[in-house]
Formats: C-alpha cells, sequence, structure tokens
C-alpha cells in the first residue's frame, strides 16, 4: 500500500493512455537476445523496455539494459525467458 500511495501521488490525475506507448513490440520469451535487437532497431523509435508475452498473457519485461550486460557472443543463443525481469516483479499499472 506504500508503494501504492508513492505511485498515486506522483502520477496525480494523469491518464493512462496520455504515457503509455500503443502497439508496442511484444516478444515472446522463445526470442533470441539477437532477434530483440534486430526487431526493437527496425522500430522508428527504439523503447528502453519491451513486454514479453507467452499465449496474450504477460509474463514479465526485458529491458534493453539489462540485454546489453549480455556479451554478444552470447546473444544468439540467450533467450529472452533468460533475461526478463518476471511478471511478479514488475509494477503494471
Amino acid at each position: 500500500e506504500a508503494s501504492y500511495g508513492v505511485v498515486d501521488g506522483s502520477l496525480g490525475r494523469t491518464r493512462v493512455d496520455s504515457v503509455m506507448t500503443p502497439n508496442p513490440l511484444v516478444v515472446s520469451p522463445g526470442t533470441t537476445i539477437d532477434d530483440l535487437l534486430v526487431r526493437a532497431a527496425a522500430l522508428a523509435s527504439p523503447l528502453p523496455a519491451y513486454p514479453v508475452a507467452d499465449q496474450g498473457e504477460l509474463v514479465g519485461l526485458i529491458s534493453l539494459r539489462r540485454v546489453g550486460s549480455i556479451p554478444p557472443e552470447d546473444r544468439a543463443s540467450r533467450t529472452v525467458a533468460e533475461a526478463m525481469t518476471p511478471r511478479e516483479r514488475v509494477t503494471v499499472l
């Protein structure tokens, strides 16, 4: 509840649709890190993080910061599932 108060206070009367990204790139847990980077680079405005969904359900969030910590030689064999932040640790409004 304390964290809710902080979020509530900082957002005030801001509408979610005014700060969200409509139709972001959504990746599956089995996507390789290399594939994620290729897909993100193809976007006009890459985001700092992307939702990870399995069969339409949010299962986590993958940040480009986290991806950047993976050695380039490992990115073809590592999957988003291995590097993502699980849904339980993501604050969803």
